[in-house]
Protein backbone atom coordinates (compact mmCIF):
# COMPACT_ATOMS: atom_id res chain seq x y z
CA UNK A 1 0.00 0.00 0.00
CA UNK A 2 1.45 3.23 -1.16
CA UNK A 3 2.35 5.60 2.02
CA UNK A 4 0.37 9.07 1.66
CA UNK A 5 2.00 12.45 2.24
CA UNK A 6 0.47 15.27 3.07
CA UNK A 7 3.17 17.94 2.38
CA UNK A 8 3.30 16.65 -1.68
CA UNK A 9 -0.78 16.16 -2.36
CA UNK A 10 -2.22 17.72 -5.31
CA UNK A 11 -5.71 18.10 -6.74
CA UNK A 12 -5.85 17.35 -10.02
CA UNK A 13 -9.04 18.22 -11.89
CA UNK A 14 -10.16 18.58 -16.03
CA UNK A 15 -9.10 22.12 -15.90
CA UNK A 16 -6.42 22.84 -13.11
CA UNK A 17 -4.27 21.38 -10.81
CA UNK A 18 -4.05 22.86 -6.77
CA UNK A 19 -1.32 22.66 -4.77
CA UNK A 20 -2.19 22.61 -0.85
CA UNK A 21 -0.87 25.25 0.51
CA UNK A 22 2.54 24.15 2.90
CA UNK A 23 2.04 25.98 6.45
CA UNK A 24 5.12 28.27 7.38
CA UNK A 25 7.66 26.52 9.89
CA UNK A 26 8.56 29.08 12.58
CA UNK A 27 11.76 28.48 14.88
CA UNK A 28 10.13 29.83 17.88
CA UNK A 29 6.76 31.64 19.12
CA UNK A 30 7.01 34.68 21.07
CA UNK A 31 4.32 35.88 22.88
CA UNK A 32 4.47 39.56 23.69
CA UNK A 33 2.40 41.02 26.53
CA UNK A 34 2.84 44.90 25.49
CA UNK A 35 2.53 47.77 28.12
CA UNK A 36 3.27 51.65 28.21
CA UNK A 37 6.27 50.72 29.84
CA UNK A 38 7.90 47.41 29.70
CA UNK A 39 6.92 44.52 27.84
CA UNK A 40 6.60 40.50 28.88
CA UNK A 41 8.11 37.82 27.05
CA UNK A 42 7.37 34.27 26.74
CA UNK A 43 8.68 31.85 24.07
CA UNK A 44 7.54 28.42 22.83
CA UNK A 45 9.35 26.44 20.58
CA UNK A 46 7.79 23.69 18.08
CA UNK A 47 6.59 20.57 19.93
CA UNK A 48 4.50 20.46 23.08
CA UNK A 49 6.84 22.04 25.74
CA UNK A 50 5.38 24.04 27.48
CA UNK A 51 6.51 27.84 26.72
CA UNK A 52 9.32 29.68 28.75
CA UNK A 53 8.98 32.82 30.45
CA UNK A 54 12.08 35.03 29.20
CA UNK A 55 11.03 38.53 31.74
CA UNK A 56 10.52 41.97 31.17
CA UNK A 57 12.14 44.74 29.21
CA UNK A 58 11.67 48.00 28.76
CA UNK A 59 9.42 49.46 25.75
CA UNK A 60 11.93 50.85 23.79
CA UNK A 61 13.19 50.41 20.31
CA UNK A 62 16.78 49.64 21.44
CA UNK A 63 16.18 47.54 24.14
CA UNK A 64 13.61 45.45 21.53
CA UNK A 65 16.30 45.30 18.79
CA UNK A 66 18.73 43.83 21.20
CA UNK A 67 15.95 41.78 22.20
CA UNK A 68 15.20 40.63 18.95
CA UNK A 69 19.19 39.78 18.18
CA UNK A 70 18.88 37.90 21.19
CA UNK A 71 16.40 35.16 19.89
CA UNK A 72 17.72 35.64 16.03
CA UNK A 73 21.04 34.29 17.19
CA UNK A 74 19.66 31.70 19.60
CA UNK A 75 17.34 30.15 17.19
CA UNK A 76 20.44 30.27 14.08
CA UNK A 77 18.67 32.97 12.55
CA UNK A 78 15.16 31.05 11.86
CA UNK A 79 12.42 32.99 11.22
CA UNK A 80 10.30 33.63 14.06
CA UNK A 81 6.89 34.72 15.04
CA UNK A 82 5.57 37.38 17.04
CA UNK A 83 2.47 38.11 18.53
CA UNK A 84 0.79 40.49 20.76
CA UNK A 85 -2.31 41.86 21.73
CA UNK A 86 -3.77 45.10 19.77
CA UNK A 87 -4.16 48.32 22.21
CA UNK A 88 -3.11 51.46 23.01
CA UNK A 89 0.79 51.60 22.19
CA UNK A 90 0.19 51.40 18.50
CA UNK A 91 1.57 50.01 15.95
CA UNK A 92 5.23 51.45 16.30
CA UNK A 93 6.56 47.58 17.64
CA UNK A 94 4.59 45.81 15.15
CA UNK A 95 6.66 48.04 12.32
CA UNK A 96 10.17 47.23 14.28
CA UNK A 97 9.31 44.02 14.34
CA UNK A 98 8.45 43.46 10.77
CA UNK A 99 11.50 45.49 9.38
CA UNK A 100 13.39 43.17 11.32
CA UNK A 101 12.45 40.48 8.95
CA UNK A 102 10.42 38.48 10.92
CA UNK A 103 6.45 37.54 10.81
CA UNK A 104 4.37 39.87 13.09
CA UNK A 105 0.76 39.43 13.97
CA UNK A 106 -1.83 41.72 16.13
CA UNK A 107 -4.62 39.61 17.61
CA UNK A 108 -7.86 41.08 18.89
CA UNK A 109 -8.09 40.51 22.20
CA UNK A 110 -11.99 39.66 22.29
CA UNK A 111 -11.22 36.62 20.34
CA UNK A 112 -8.49 34.90 22.62
CA UNK A 113 -9.58 31.57 23.63
CA UNK A 114 -10.69 31.58 27.45
CA UNK A 115 -11.07 28.72 29.24
CA UNK A 116 -13.84 28.66 31.84
CA UNK A 117 -12.98 30.25 35.54
CA UNK A 118 -9.47 31.77 33.90
CA UNK A 119 -9.76 35.25 36.06
CA UNK A 120 -6.26 35.77 37.06
CA UNK A 121 -4.40 37.95 34.92
CA UNK A 122 -0.55 38.78 34.88
CA UNK A 123 1.75 39.62 32.65
CA UNK A 124 3.91 36.69 32.76
CA UNK A 125 0.55 34.57 31.82
CA UNK A 126 -0.96 36.54 29.22
CA UNK A 127 2.93 35.92 27.72
CA UNK A 128 3.10 32.54 28.06
CA UNK A 129 -0.70 32.25 26.59
CA UNK A 130 -0.15 33.92 23.30
CA UNK A 131 3.15 31.72 22.44
CA UNK A 132 1.04 28.83 23.22
CA UNK A 133 -1.97 29.78 21.04
CA UNK A 134 0.33 31.22 18.75
CA UNK A 135 2.02 28.08 18.36
CA UNK A 136 -1.60 26.10 18.27
CA UNK A 137 -2.54 28.29 15.84
CA UNK A 138 -5.56 29.59 17.65
CA UNK A 139 -5.20 33.40 17.17
CA UNK A 140 -7.01 35.93 14.81
CA UNK A 141 -5.39 38.66 13.84
CA UNK A 142 -6.95 42.05 13.30
CA UNK A 143 -5.60 44.42 10.06
CA UNK A 144 -2.86 46.81 10.50
CA UNK A 145 -3.04 49.94 8.61
CA UNK A 146 0.00 51.56 6.96
CA UNK A 147 1.54 54.69 7.92
CA UNK A 148 -0.54 56.92 5.79
CA UNK A 149 -3.68 55.31 6.12
CA UNK A 150 -3.03 55.76 10.40
CA UNK A 151 -2.73 59.24 9.85
CA UNK A 152 -6.06 59.51 7.88
CA UNK A 153 -7.74 57.37 10.58
CA UNK A 154 -6.62 59.62 13.58
CA UNK A 155 -7.20 62.73 11.52
CA UNK A 156 -10.81 60.99 11.12
CA UNK A 157 -11.21 60.34 14.82
CA UNK A 158 -9.70 63.48 16.08
CA UNK A 159 -12.08 65.29 14.04
CA UNK A 160 -15.07 63.21 15.57
CA UNK A 161 -13.77 63.78 18.93
CA UNK A 162 -13.71 67.76 17.94
CA UNK A 163 -17.47 67.65 16.41
CA UNK A 164 -18.94 66.06 19.66
CA UNK A 165 -17.40 68.50 22.07
CA UNK A 166 -18.75 71.16 19.77
CA UNK A 167 -22.46 69.75 19.76
CA UNK A 168 -22.30 69.40 23.39
CA UNK A 169 -21.46 72.92 23.83
CA UNK A 170 -23.99 74.16 21.93
CA UNK A 171 -26.45 72.07 23.46
CA UNK A 172 -25.19 73.23 27.02
CA UNK A 173 -25.20 77.23 25.35
CA UNK A 174 -28.85 77.27 24.02
CA UNK A 175 -29.87 75.40 27.86
CA UNK A 176 -28.21 78.22 29.43
CA UNK A 177 -29.85 80.86 27.29
CA UNK A 178 -33.19 78.91 27.18
CA UNK A 179 -33.11 78.98 31.06
CA UNK A 180 -32.86 82.41 31.70
CA UNK A 181 -35.99 83.13 28.91
CA UNK A 182 -33.69 84.22 25.96
CA UNK A 183 -33.22 82.00 22.54
CA UNK A 184 -32.59 82.27 19.02
CA UNK A 185 -35.12 84.08 17.15
CA UNK A 186 -37.57 81.05 15.03
CA UNK A 187 -36.94 81.01 10.97
CA UNK A 188 -33.30 82.41 11.35
CA UNK A 189 -30.46 79.52 11.57
CA UNK A 190 -28.41 78.89 14.15
CA UNK A 191 -24.69 78.54 14.26
CA UNK A 192 -24.02 80.89 11.79
CA UNK A 193 -21.12 83.15 11.64
CA UNK A 194 -23.34 86.13 13.14
CA UNK A 195 -24.92 83.40 16.04
CA UNK A 196 -21.01 82.09 16.63
CA UNK A 197 -19.96 85.59 16.77
CA UNK A 198 -20.74 85.89 20.50
CA UNK A 199 -22.73 88.64 19.97
CA UNK A 200 -25.64 86.29 21.30
CA UNK A 201 -23.93 85.46 24.35
CA UNK A 202 -22.73 88.74 25.23
CA UNK A 203 -26.49 90.14 25.37
CA UNK A 204 -27.76 87.65 27.50
CA UNK A 205 -25.17 87.44 30.00
CA UNK A 206 -25.46 91.73 30.05
CA UNK A 207 -29.13 91.38 30.30
CA UNK A 208 -28.57 88.88 33.25
CA UNK A 209 -25.86 90.78 35.39
CA UNK A 210 -28.66 92.38 37.28
CA UNK A 211 -30.23 88.78 38.50
CA UNK A 212 -26.00 88.03 38.99
CA UNK A 213 -25.86 91.11 41.57
CA UNK A 214 -28.88 91.25 44.00
CA UNK A 215 -26.78 91.25 47.55
CA UNK A 216 -26.74 94.83 49.02
CA UNK A 217 -23.04 95.43 48.80
CA UNK A 218 -23.53 94.99 44.83
CA UNK A 219 -26.55 96.98 44.59
CA UNK A 220 -24.72 99.61 46.73
CA UNK A 221 -21.64 99.97 43.91
CA UNK A 222 -23.52 100.06 41.27
CA UNK A 223 -25.38 103.01 42.35
CA UNK A 224 -22.02 104.75 43.29
CA UNK A 225 -20.39 103.48 39.99
CA UNK A 226 -23.21 103.79 37.23
CA UNK A 227 -25.10 101.56 35.39
CA UNK A 228 -22.62 101.27 32.37
CA UNK A 229 -19.58 100.17 34.25
CA UNK A 230 -21.59 97.05 35.98
CA UNK A 231 -21.15 95.11 32.60
CA UNK A 232 -17.22 94.36 33.25
CA UNK A 233 -15.77 91.58 33.68
CA UNK A 234 -13.85 92.20 36.96
CA UNK A 235 -17.13 94.01 38.34
CA UNK A 236 -19.10 91.10 37.47
CA UNK A 237 -16.54 88.83 39.08
CA UNK A 238 -16.48 90.67 42.61
CA UNK A 239 -20.47 91.29 42.84
CA UNK A 240 -20.72 87.76 41.83
CA UNK A 241 -18.48 86.55 44.99
CA UNK A 242 -20.08 88.67 47.24
CA UNK A 243 -23.71 87.54 46.41
CA UNK A 244 -21.92 83.91 47.22
CA UNK A 245 -20.52 84.38 50.51
CA UNK A 246 -22.96 86.87 51.79
CA UNK A 247 -21.17 90.24 51.13
CA UNK A 248 -18.04 89.26 52.46
CA UNK A 249 -14.99 87.72 50.31
CA UNK A 250 -14.18 85.66 53.49
CA UNK A 251 -17.47 84.66 54.67
CA UNK A 252 -18.85 81.09 54.06
CA UNK A 253 -21.99 81.12 51.78
CA UNK A 254 -25.31 81.16 54.00
CA UNK A 255 -26.29 77.24 52.96
CA UNK A 256 -23.02 76.38 54.18
CA UNK A 257 -23.09 78.51 57.46
CA UNK A 258 -26.54 76.76 57.81
CA UNK A 259 -25.51 73.62 57.75
CA UNK A 260 -22.23 73.76 60.20
CA UNK A 261 -24.82 75.34 63.14
CA UNK A 262 -26.96 72.22 62.11
CA UNK A 263 -24.05 69.58 62.79
CA UNK A 264 -22.84 71.73 65.74
CA UNK A 265 -26.03 71.52 67.32
CA UNK A 266 -26.40 69.21 70.43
Amino acid sequence: MTKFNVEHASLHTAGASIETAQPTVHAAYVGLDVHKETVAIAVAEPGRQEPCYEGEIANTPKRVERKIQQLSERYGGGLLQFVYEAGPCGYGLYRQLLASGHDVQVVAPSRIPKAPGERIKTDRRDAIKLARLARSGDLTPVWVPDTEQEAMRDLTRARDDMKAQERKARQQLNAFVLRHGHHWPKGRTRWTQTHCSGQVVADTFIKLLPRFSRSPSARGSQGSSGAGSCCTPSRYKSRRRASLTGGSSTAAPPAIRSLESRRSAP
